[in-house]
């Protein structure tokens, strides 16, 4: 059995708890476009990542106190304190813990420090792109996406990369980039050279799935890329037009 300490975020008032927030999500065109140039660079590897609890290992700036969990008992004041008076004590929160709406902006700011301290530098196009130019030349670029990564370079610079994070985090090492975000990846070699082919057709069923159960038991779909004249049918419509 696990649990997890989550704090009541919408209850935080701007000014008070918290001055700025910012999520980092690296944006699609980012991703895409890193990924392209990425396959082709020679000899260069695709690999993903995860920090493990990544939120716990910022320190949040601002000063905030939450409740005492119900039922917390460990630690209670080393016996000395009932429960009706524990009411009165709060808890000071060191870390970003999940919930405090800031808890993203301060993993980036931990992140950040970490990987321009290994020596890679901000791009200017998205706060969420890093580029290791040690001279004049890119050798590996990292993508980071919350607290997944995808780490772009040849094999000896990425294992250098997972291993200096790893130094001061616990990561999940994923390997090559197969799935992020509900994205399929698949990198391959066809005529025309090198390819990277992206599925989402997981994704898109589970919509499908998704909005019959809630919205519409019969919903009408279409394979895609289909033409925007074209009218839906359900299922038996489809089965009786082609016997017509």
């Amino acid at each position: 059995y696990k649990a997890r300490l989550v704090v009541k975020g919408y209850e935080q008032i701007p000014g008070v708890d918290y001055t700025e927030t910012f999520s980092p999500v690296a944006a699609d065109t980012t991703i895409r476009t890193t990924l392209a140039y990425s396959l082709h660079q020679p000899g260069w590897v695709i690999e993903a990542m995860d920090v493990e609890a990544a939120f716990l290992n910022a320190n949040i700036e601002e000063q905030v106190y939450v409740e005492i969990p119900e039922g917390f008992i460990e630690g209670d004041l080393d016996g000395k304190v009932n429960r009706a008076e524990r009411k009165e004590f709060v808890n000071k929160l060191e870390k970003a813990v999940y919930g405090t709406v800031q808890a993203p902006r301060a993993w980036m700011k931990e992140f950040t420090a970490t990987l321009v301290n290994i020596g890679f530098s901000k791009s200017q196009a998205d706060p969420c792109l890093f580029l290791f130019i040690p001279d004049d030349k890119v050798e590996a670029l990292v993508i980071v996406y919350v607290d997944d990564a995808a780490i772009c370079g040849n094999e000896r610079m990425v294992d250098w990369i997972k291993g200096e994070i790893a130094r001061k985090y616990n990561i999940t090492d994923l390997g090559e980039l197969t799935k992020h975000l509900g994205v399929w990846y698949r990198r391959g070699v066809d005529d025309h050279g090198k390819f990277m082919e992206l599925k989402m057709d997981d994704f898109a069923k589970q919509l499908i799935e998704d909005y019959e159960k809630e919205v519409a038991k019969n919903a009408r779909y279409f394979n895609t890329p289909g033409y925007p004249s074209k009218t839906l049918l359900k299922p038996e419509e489809q089965e009786e037009a082609v016997n017509q």
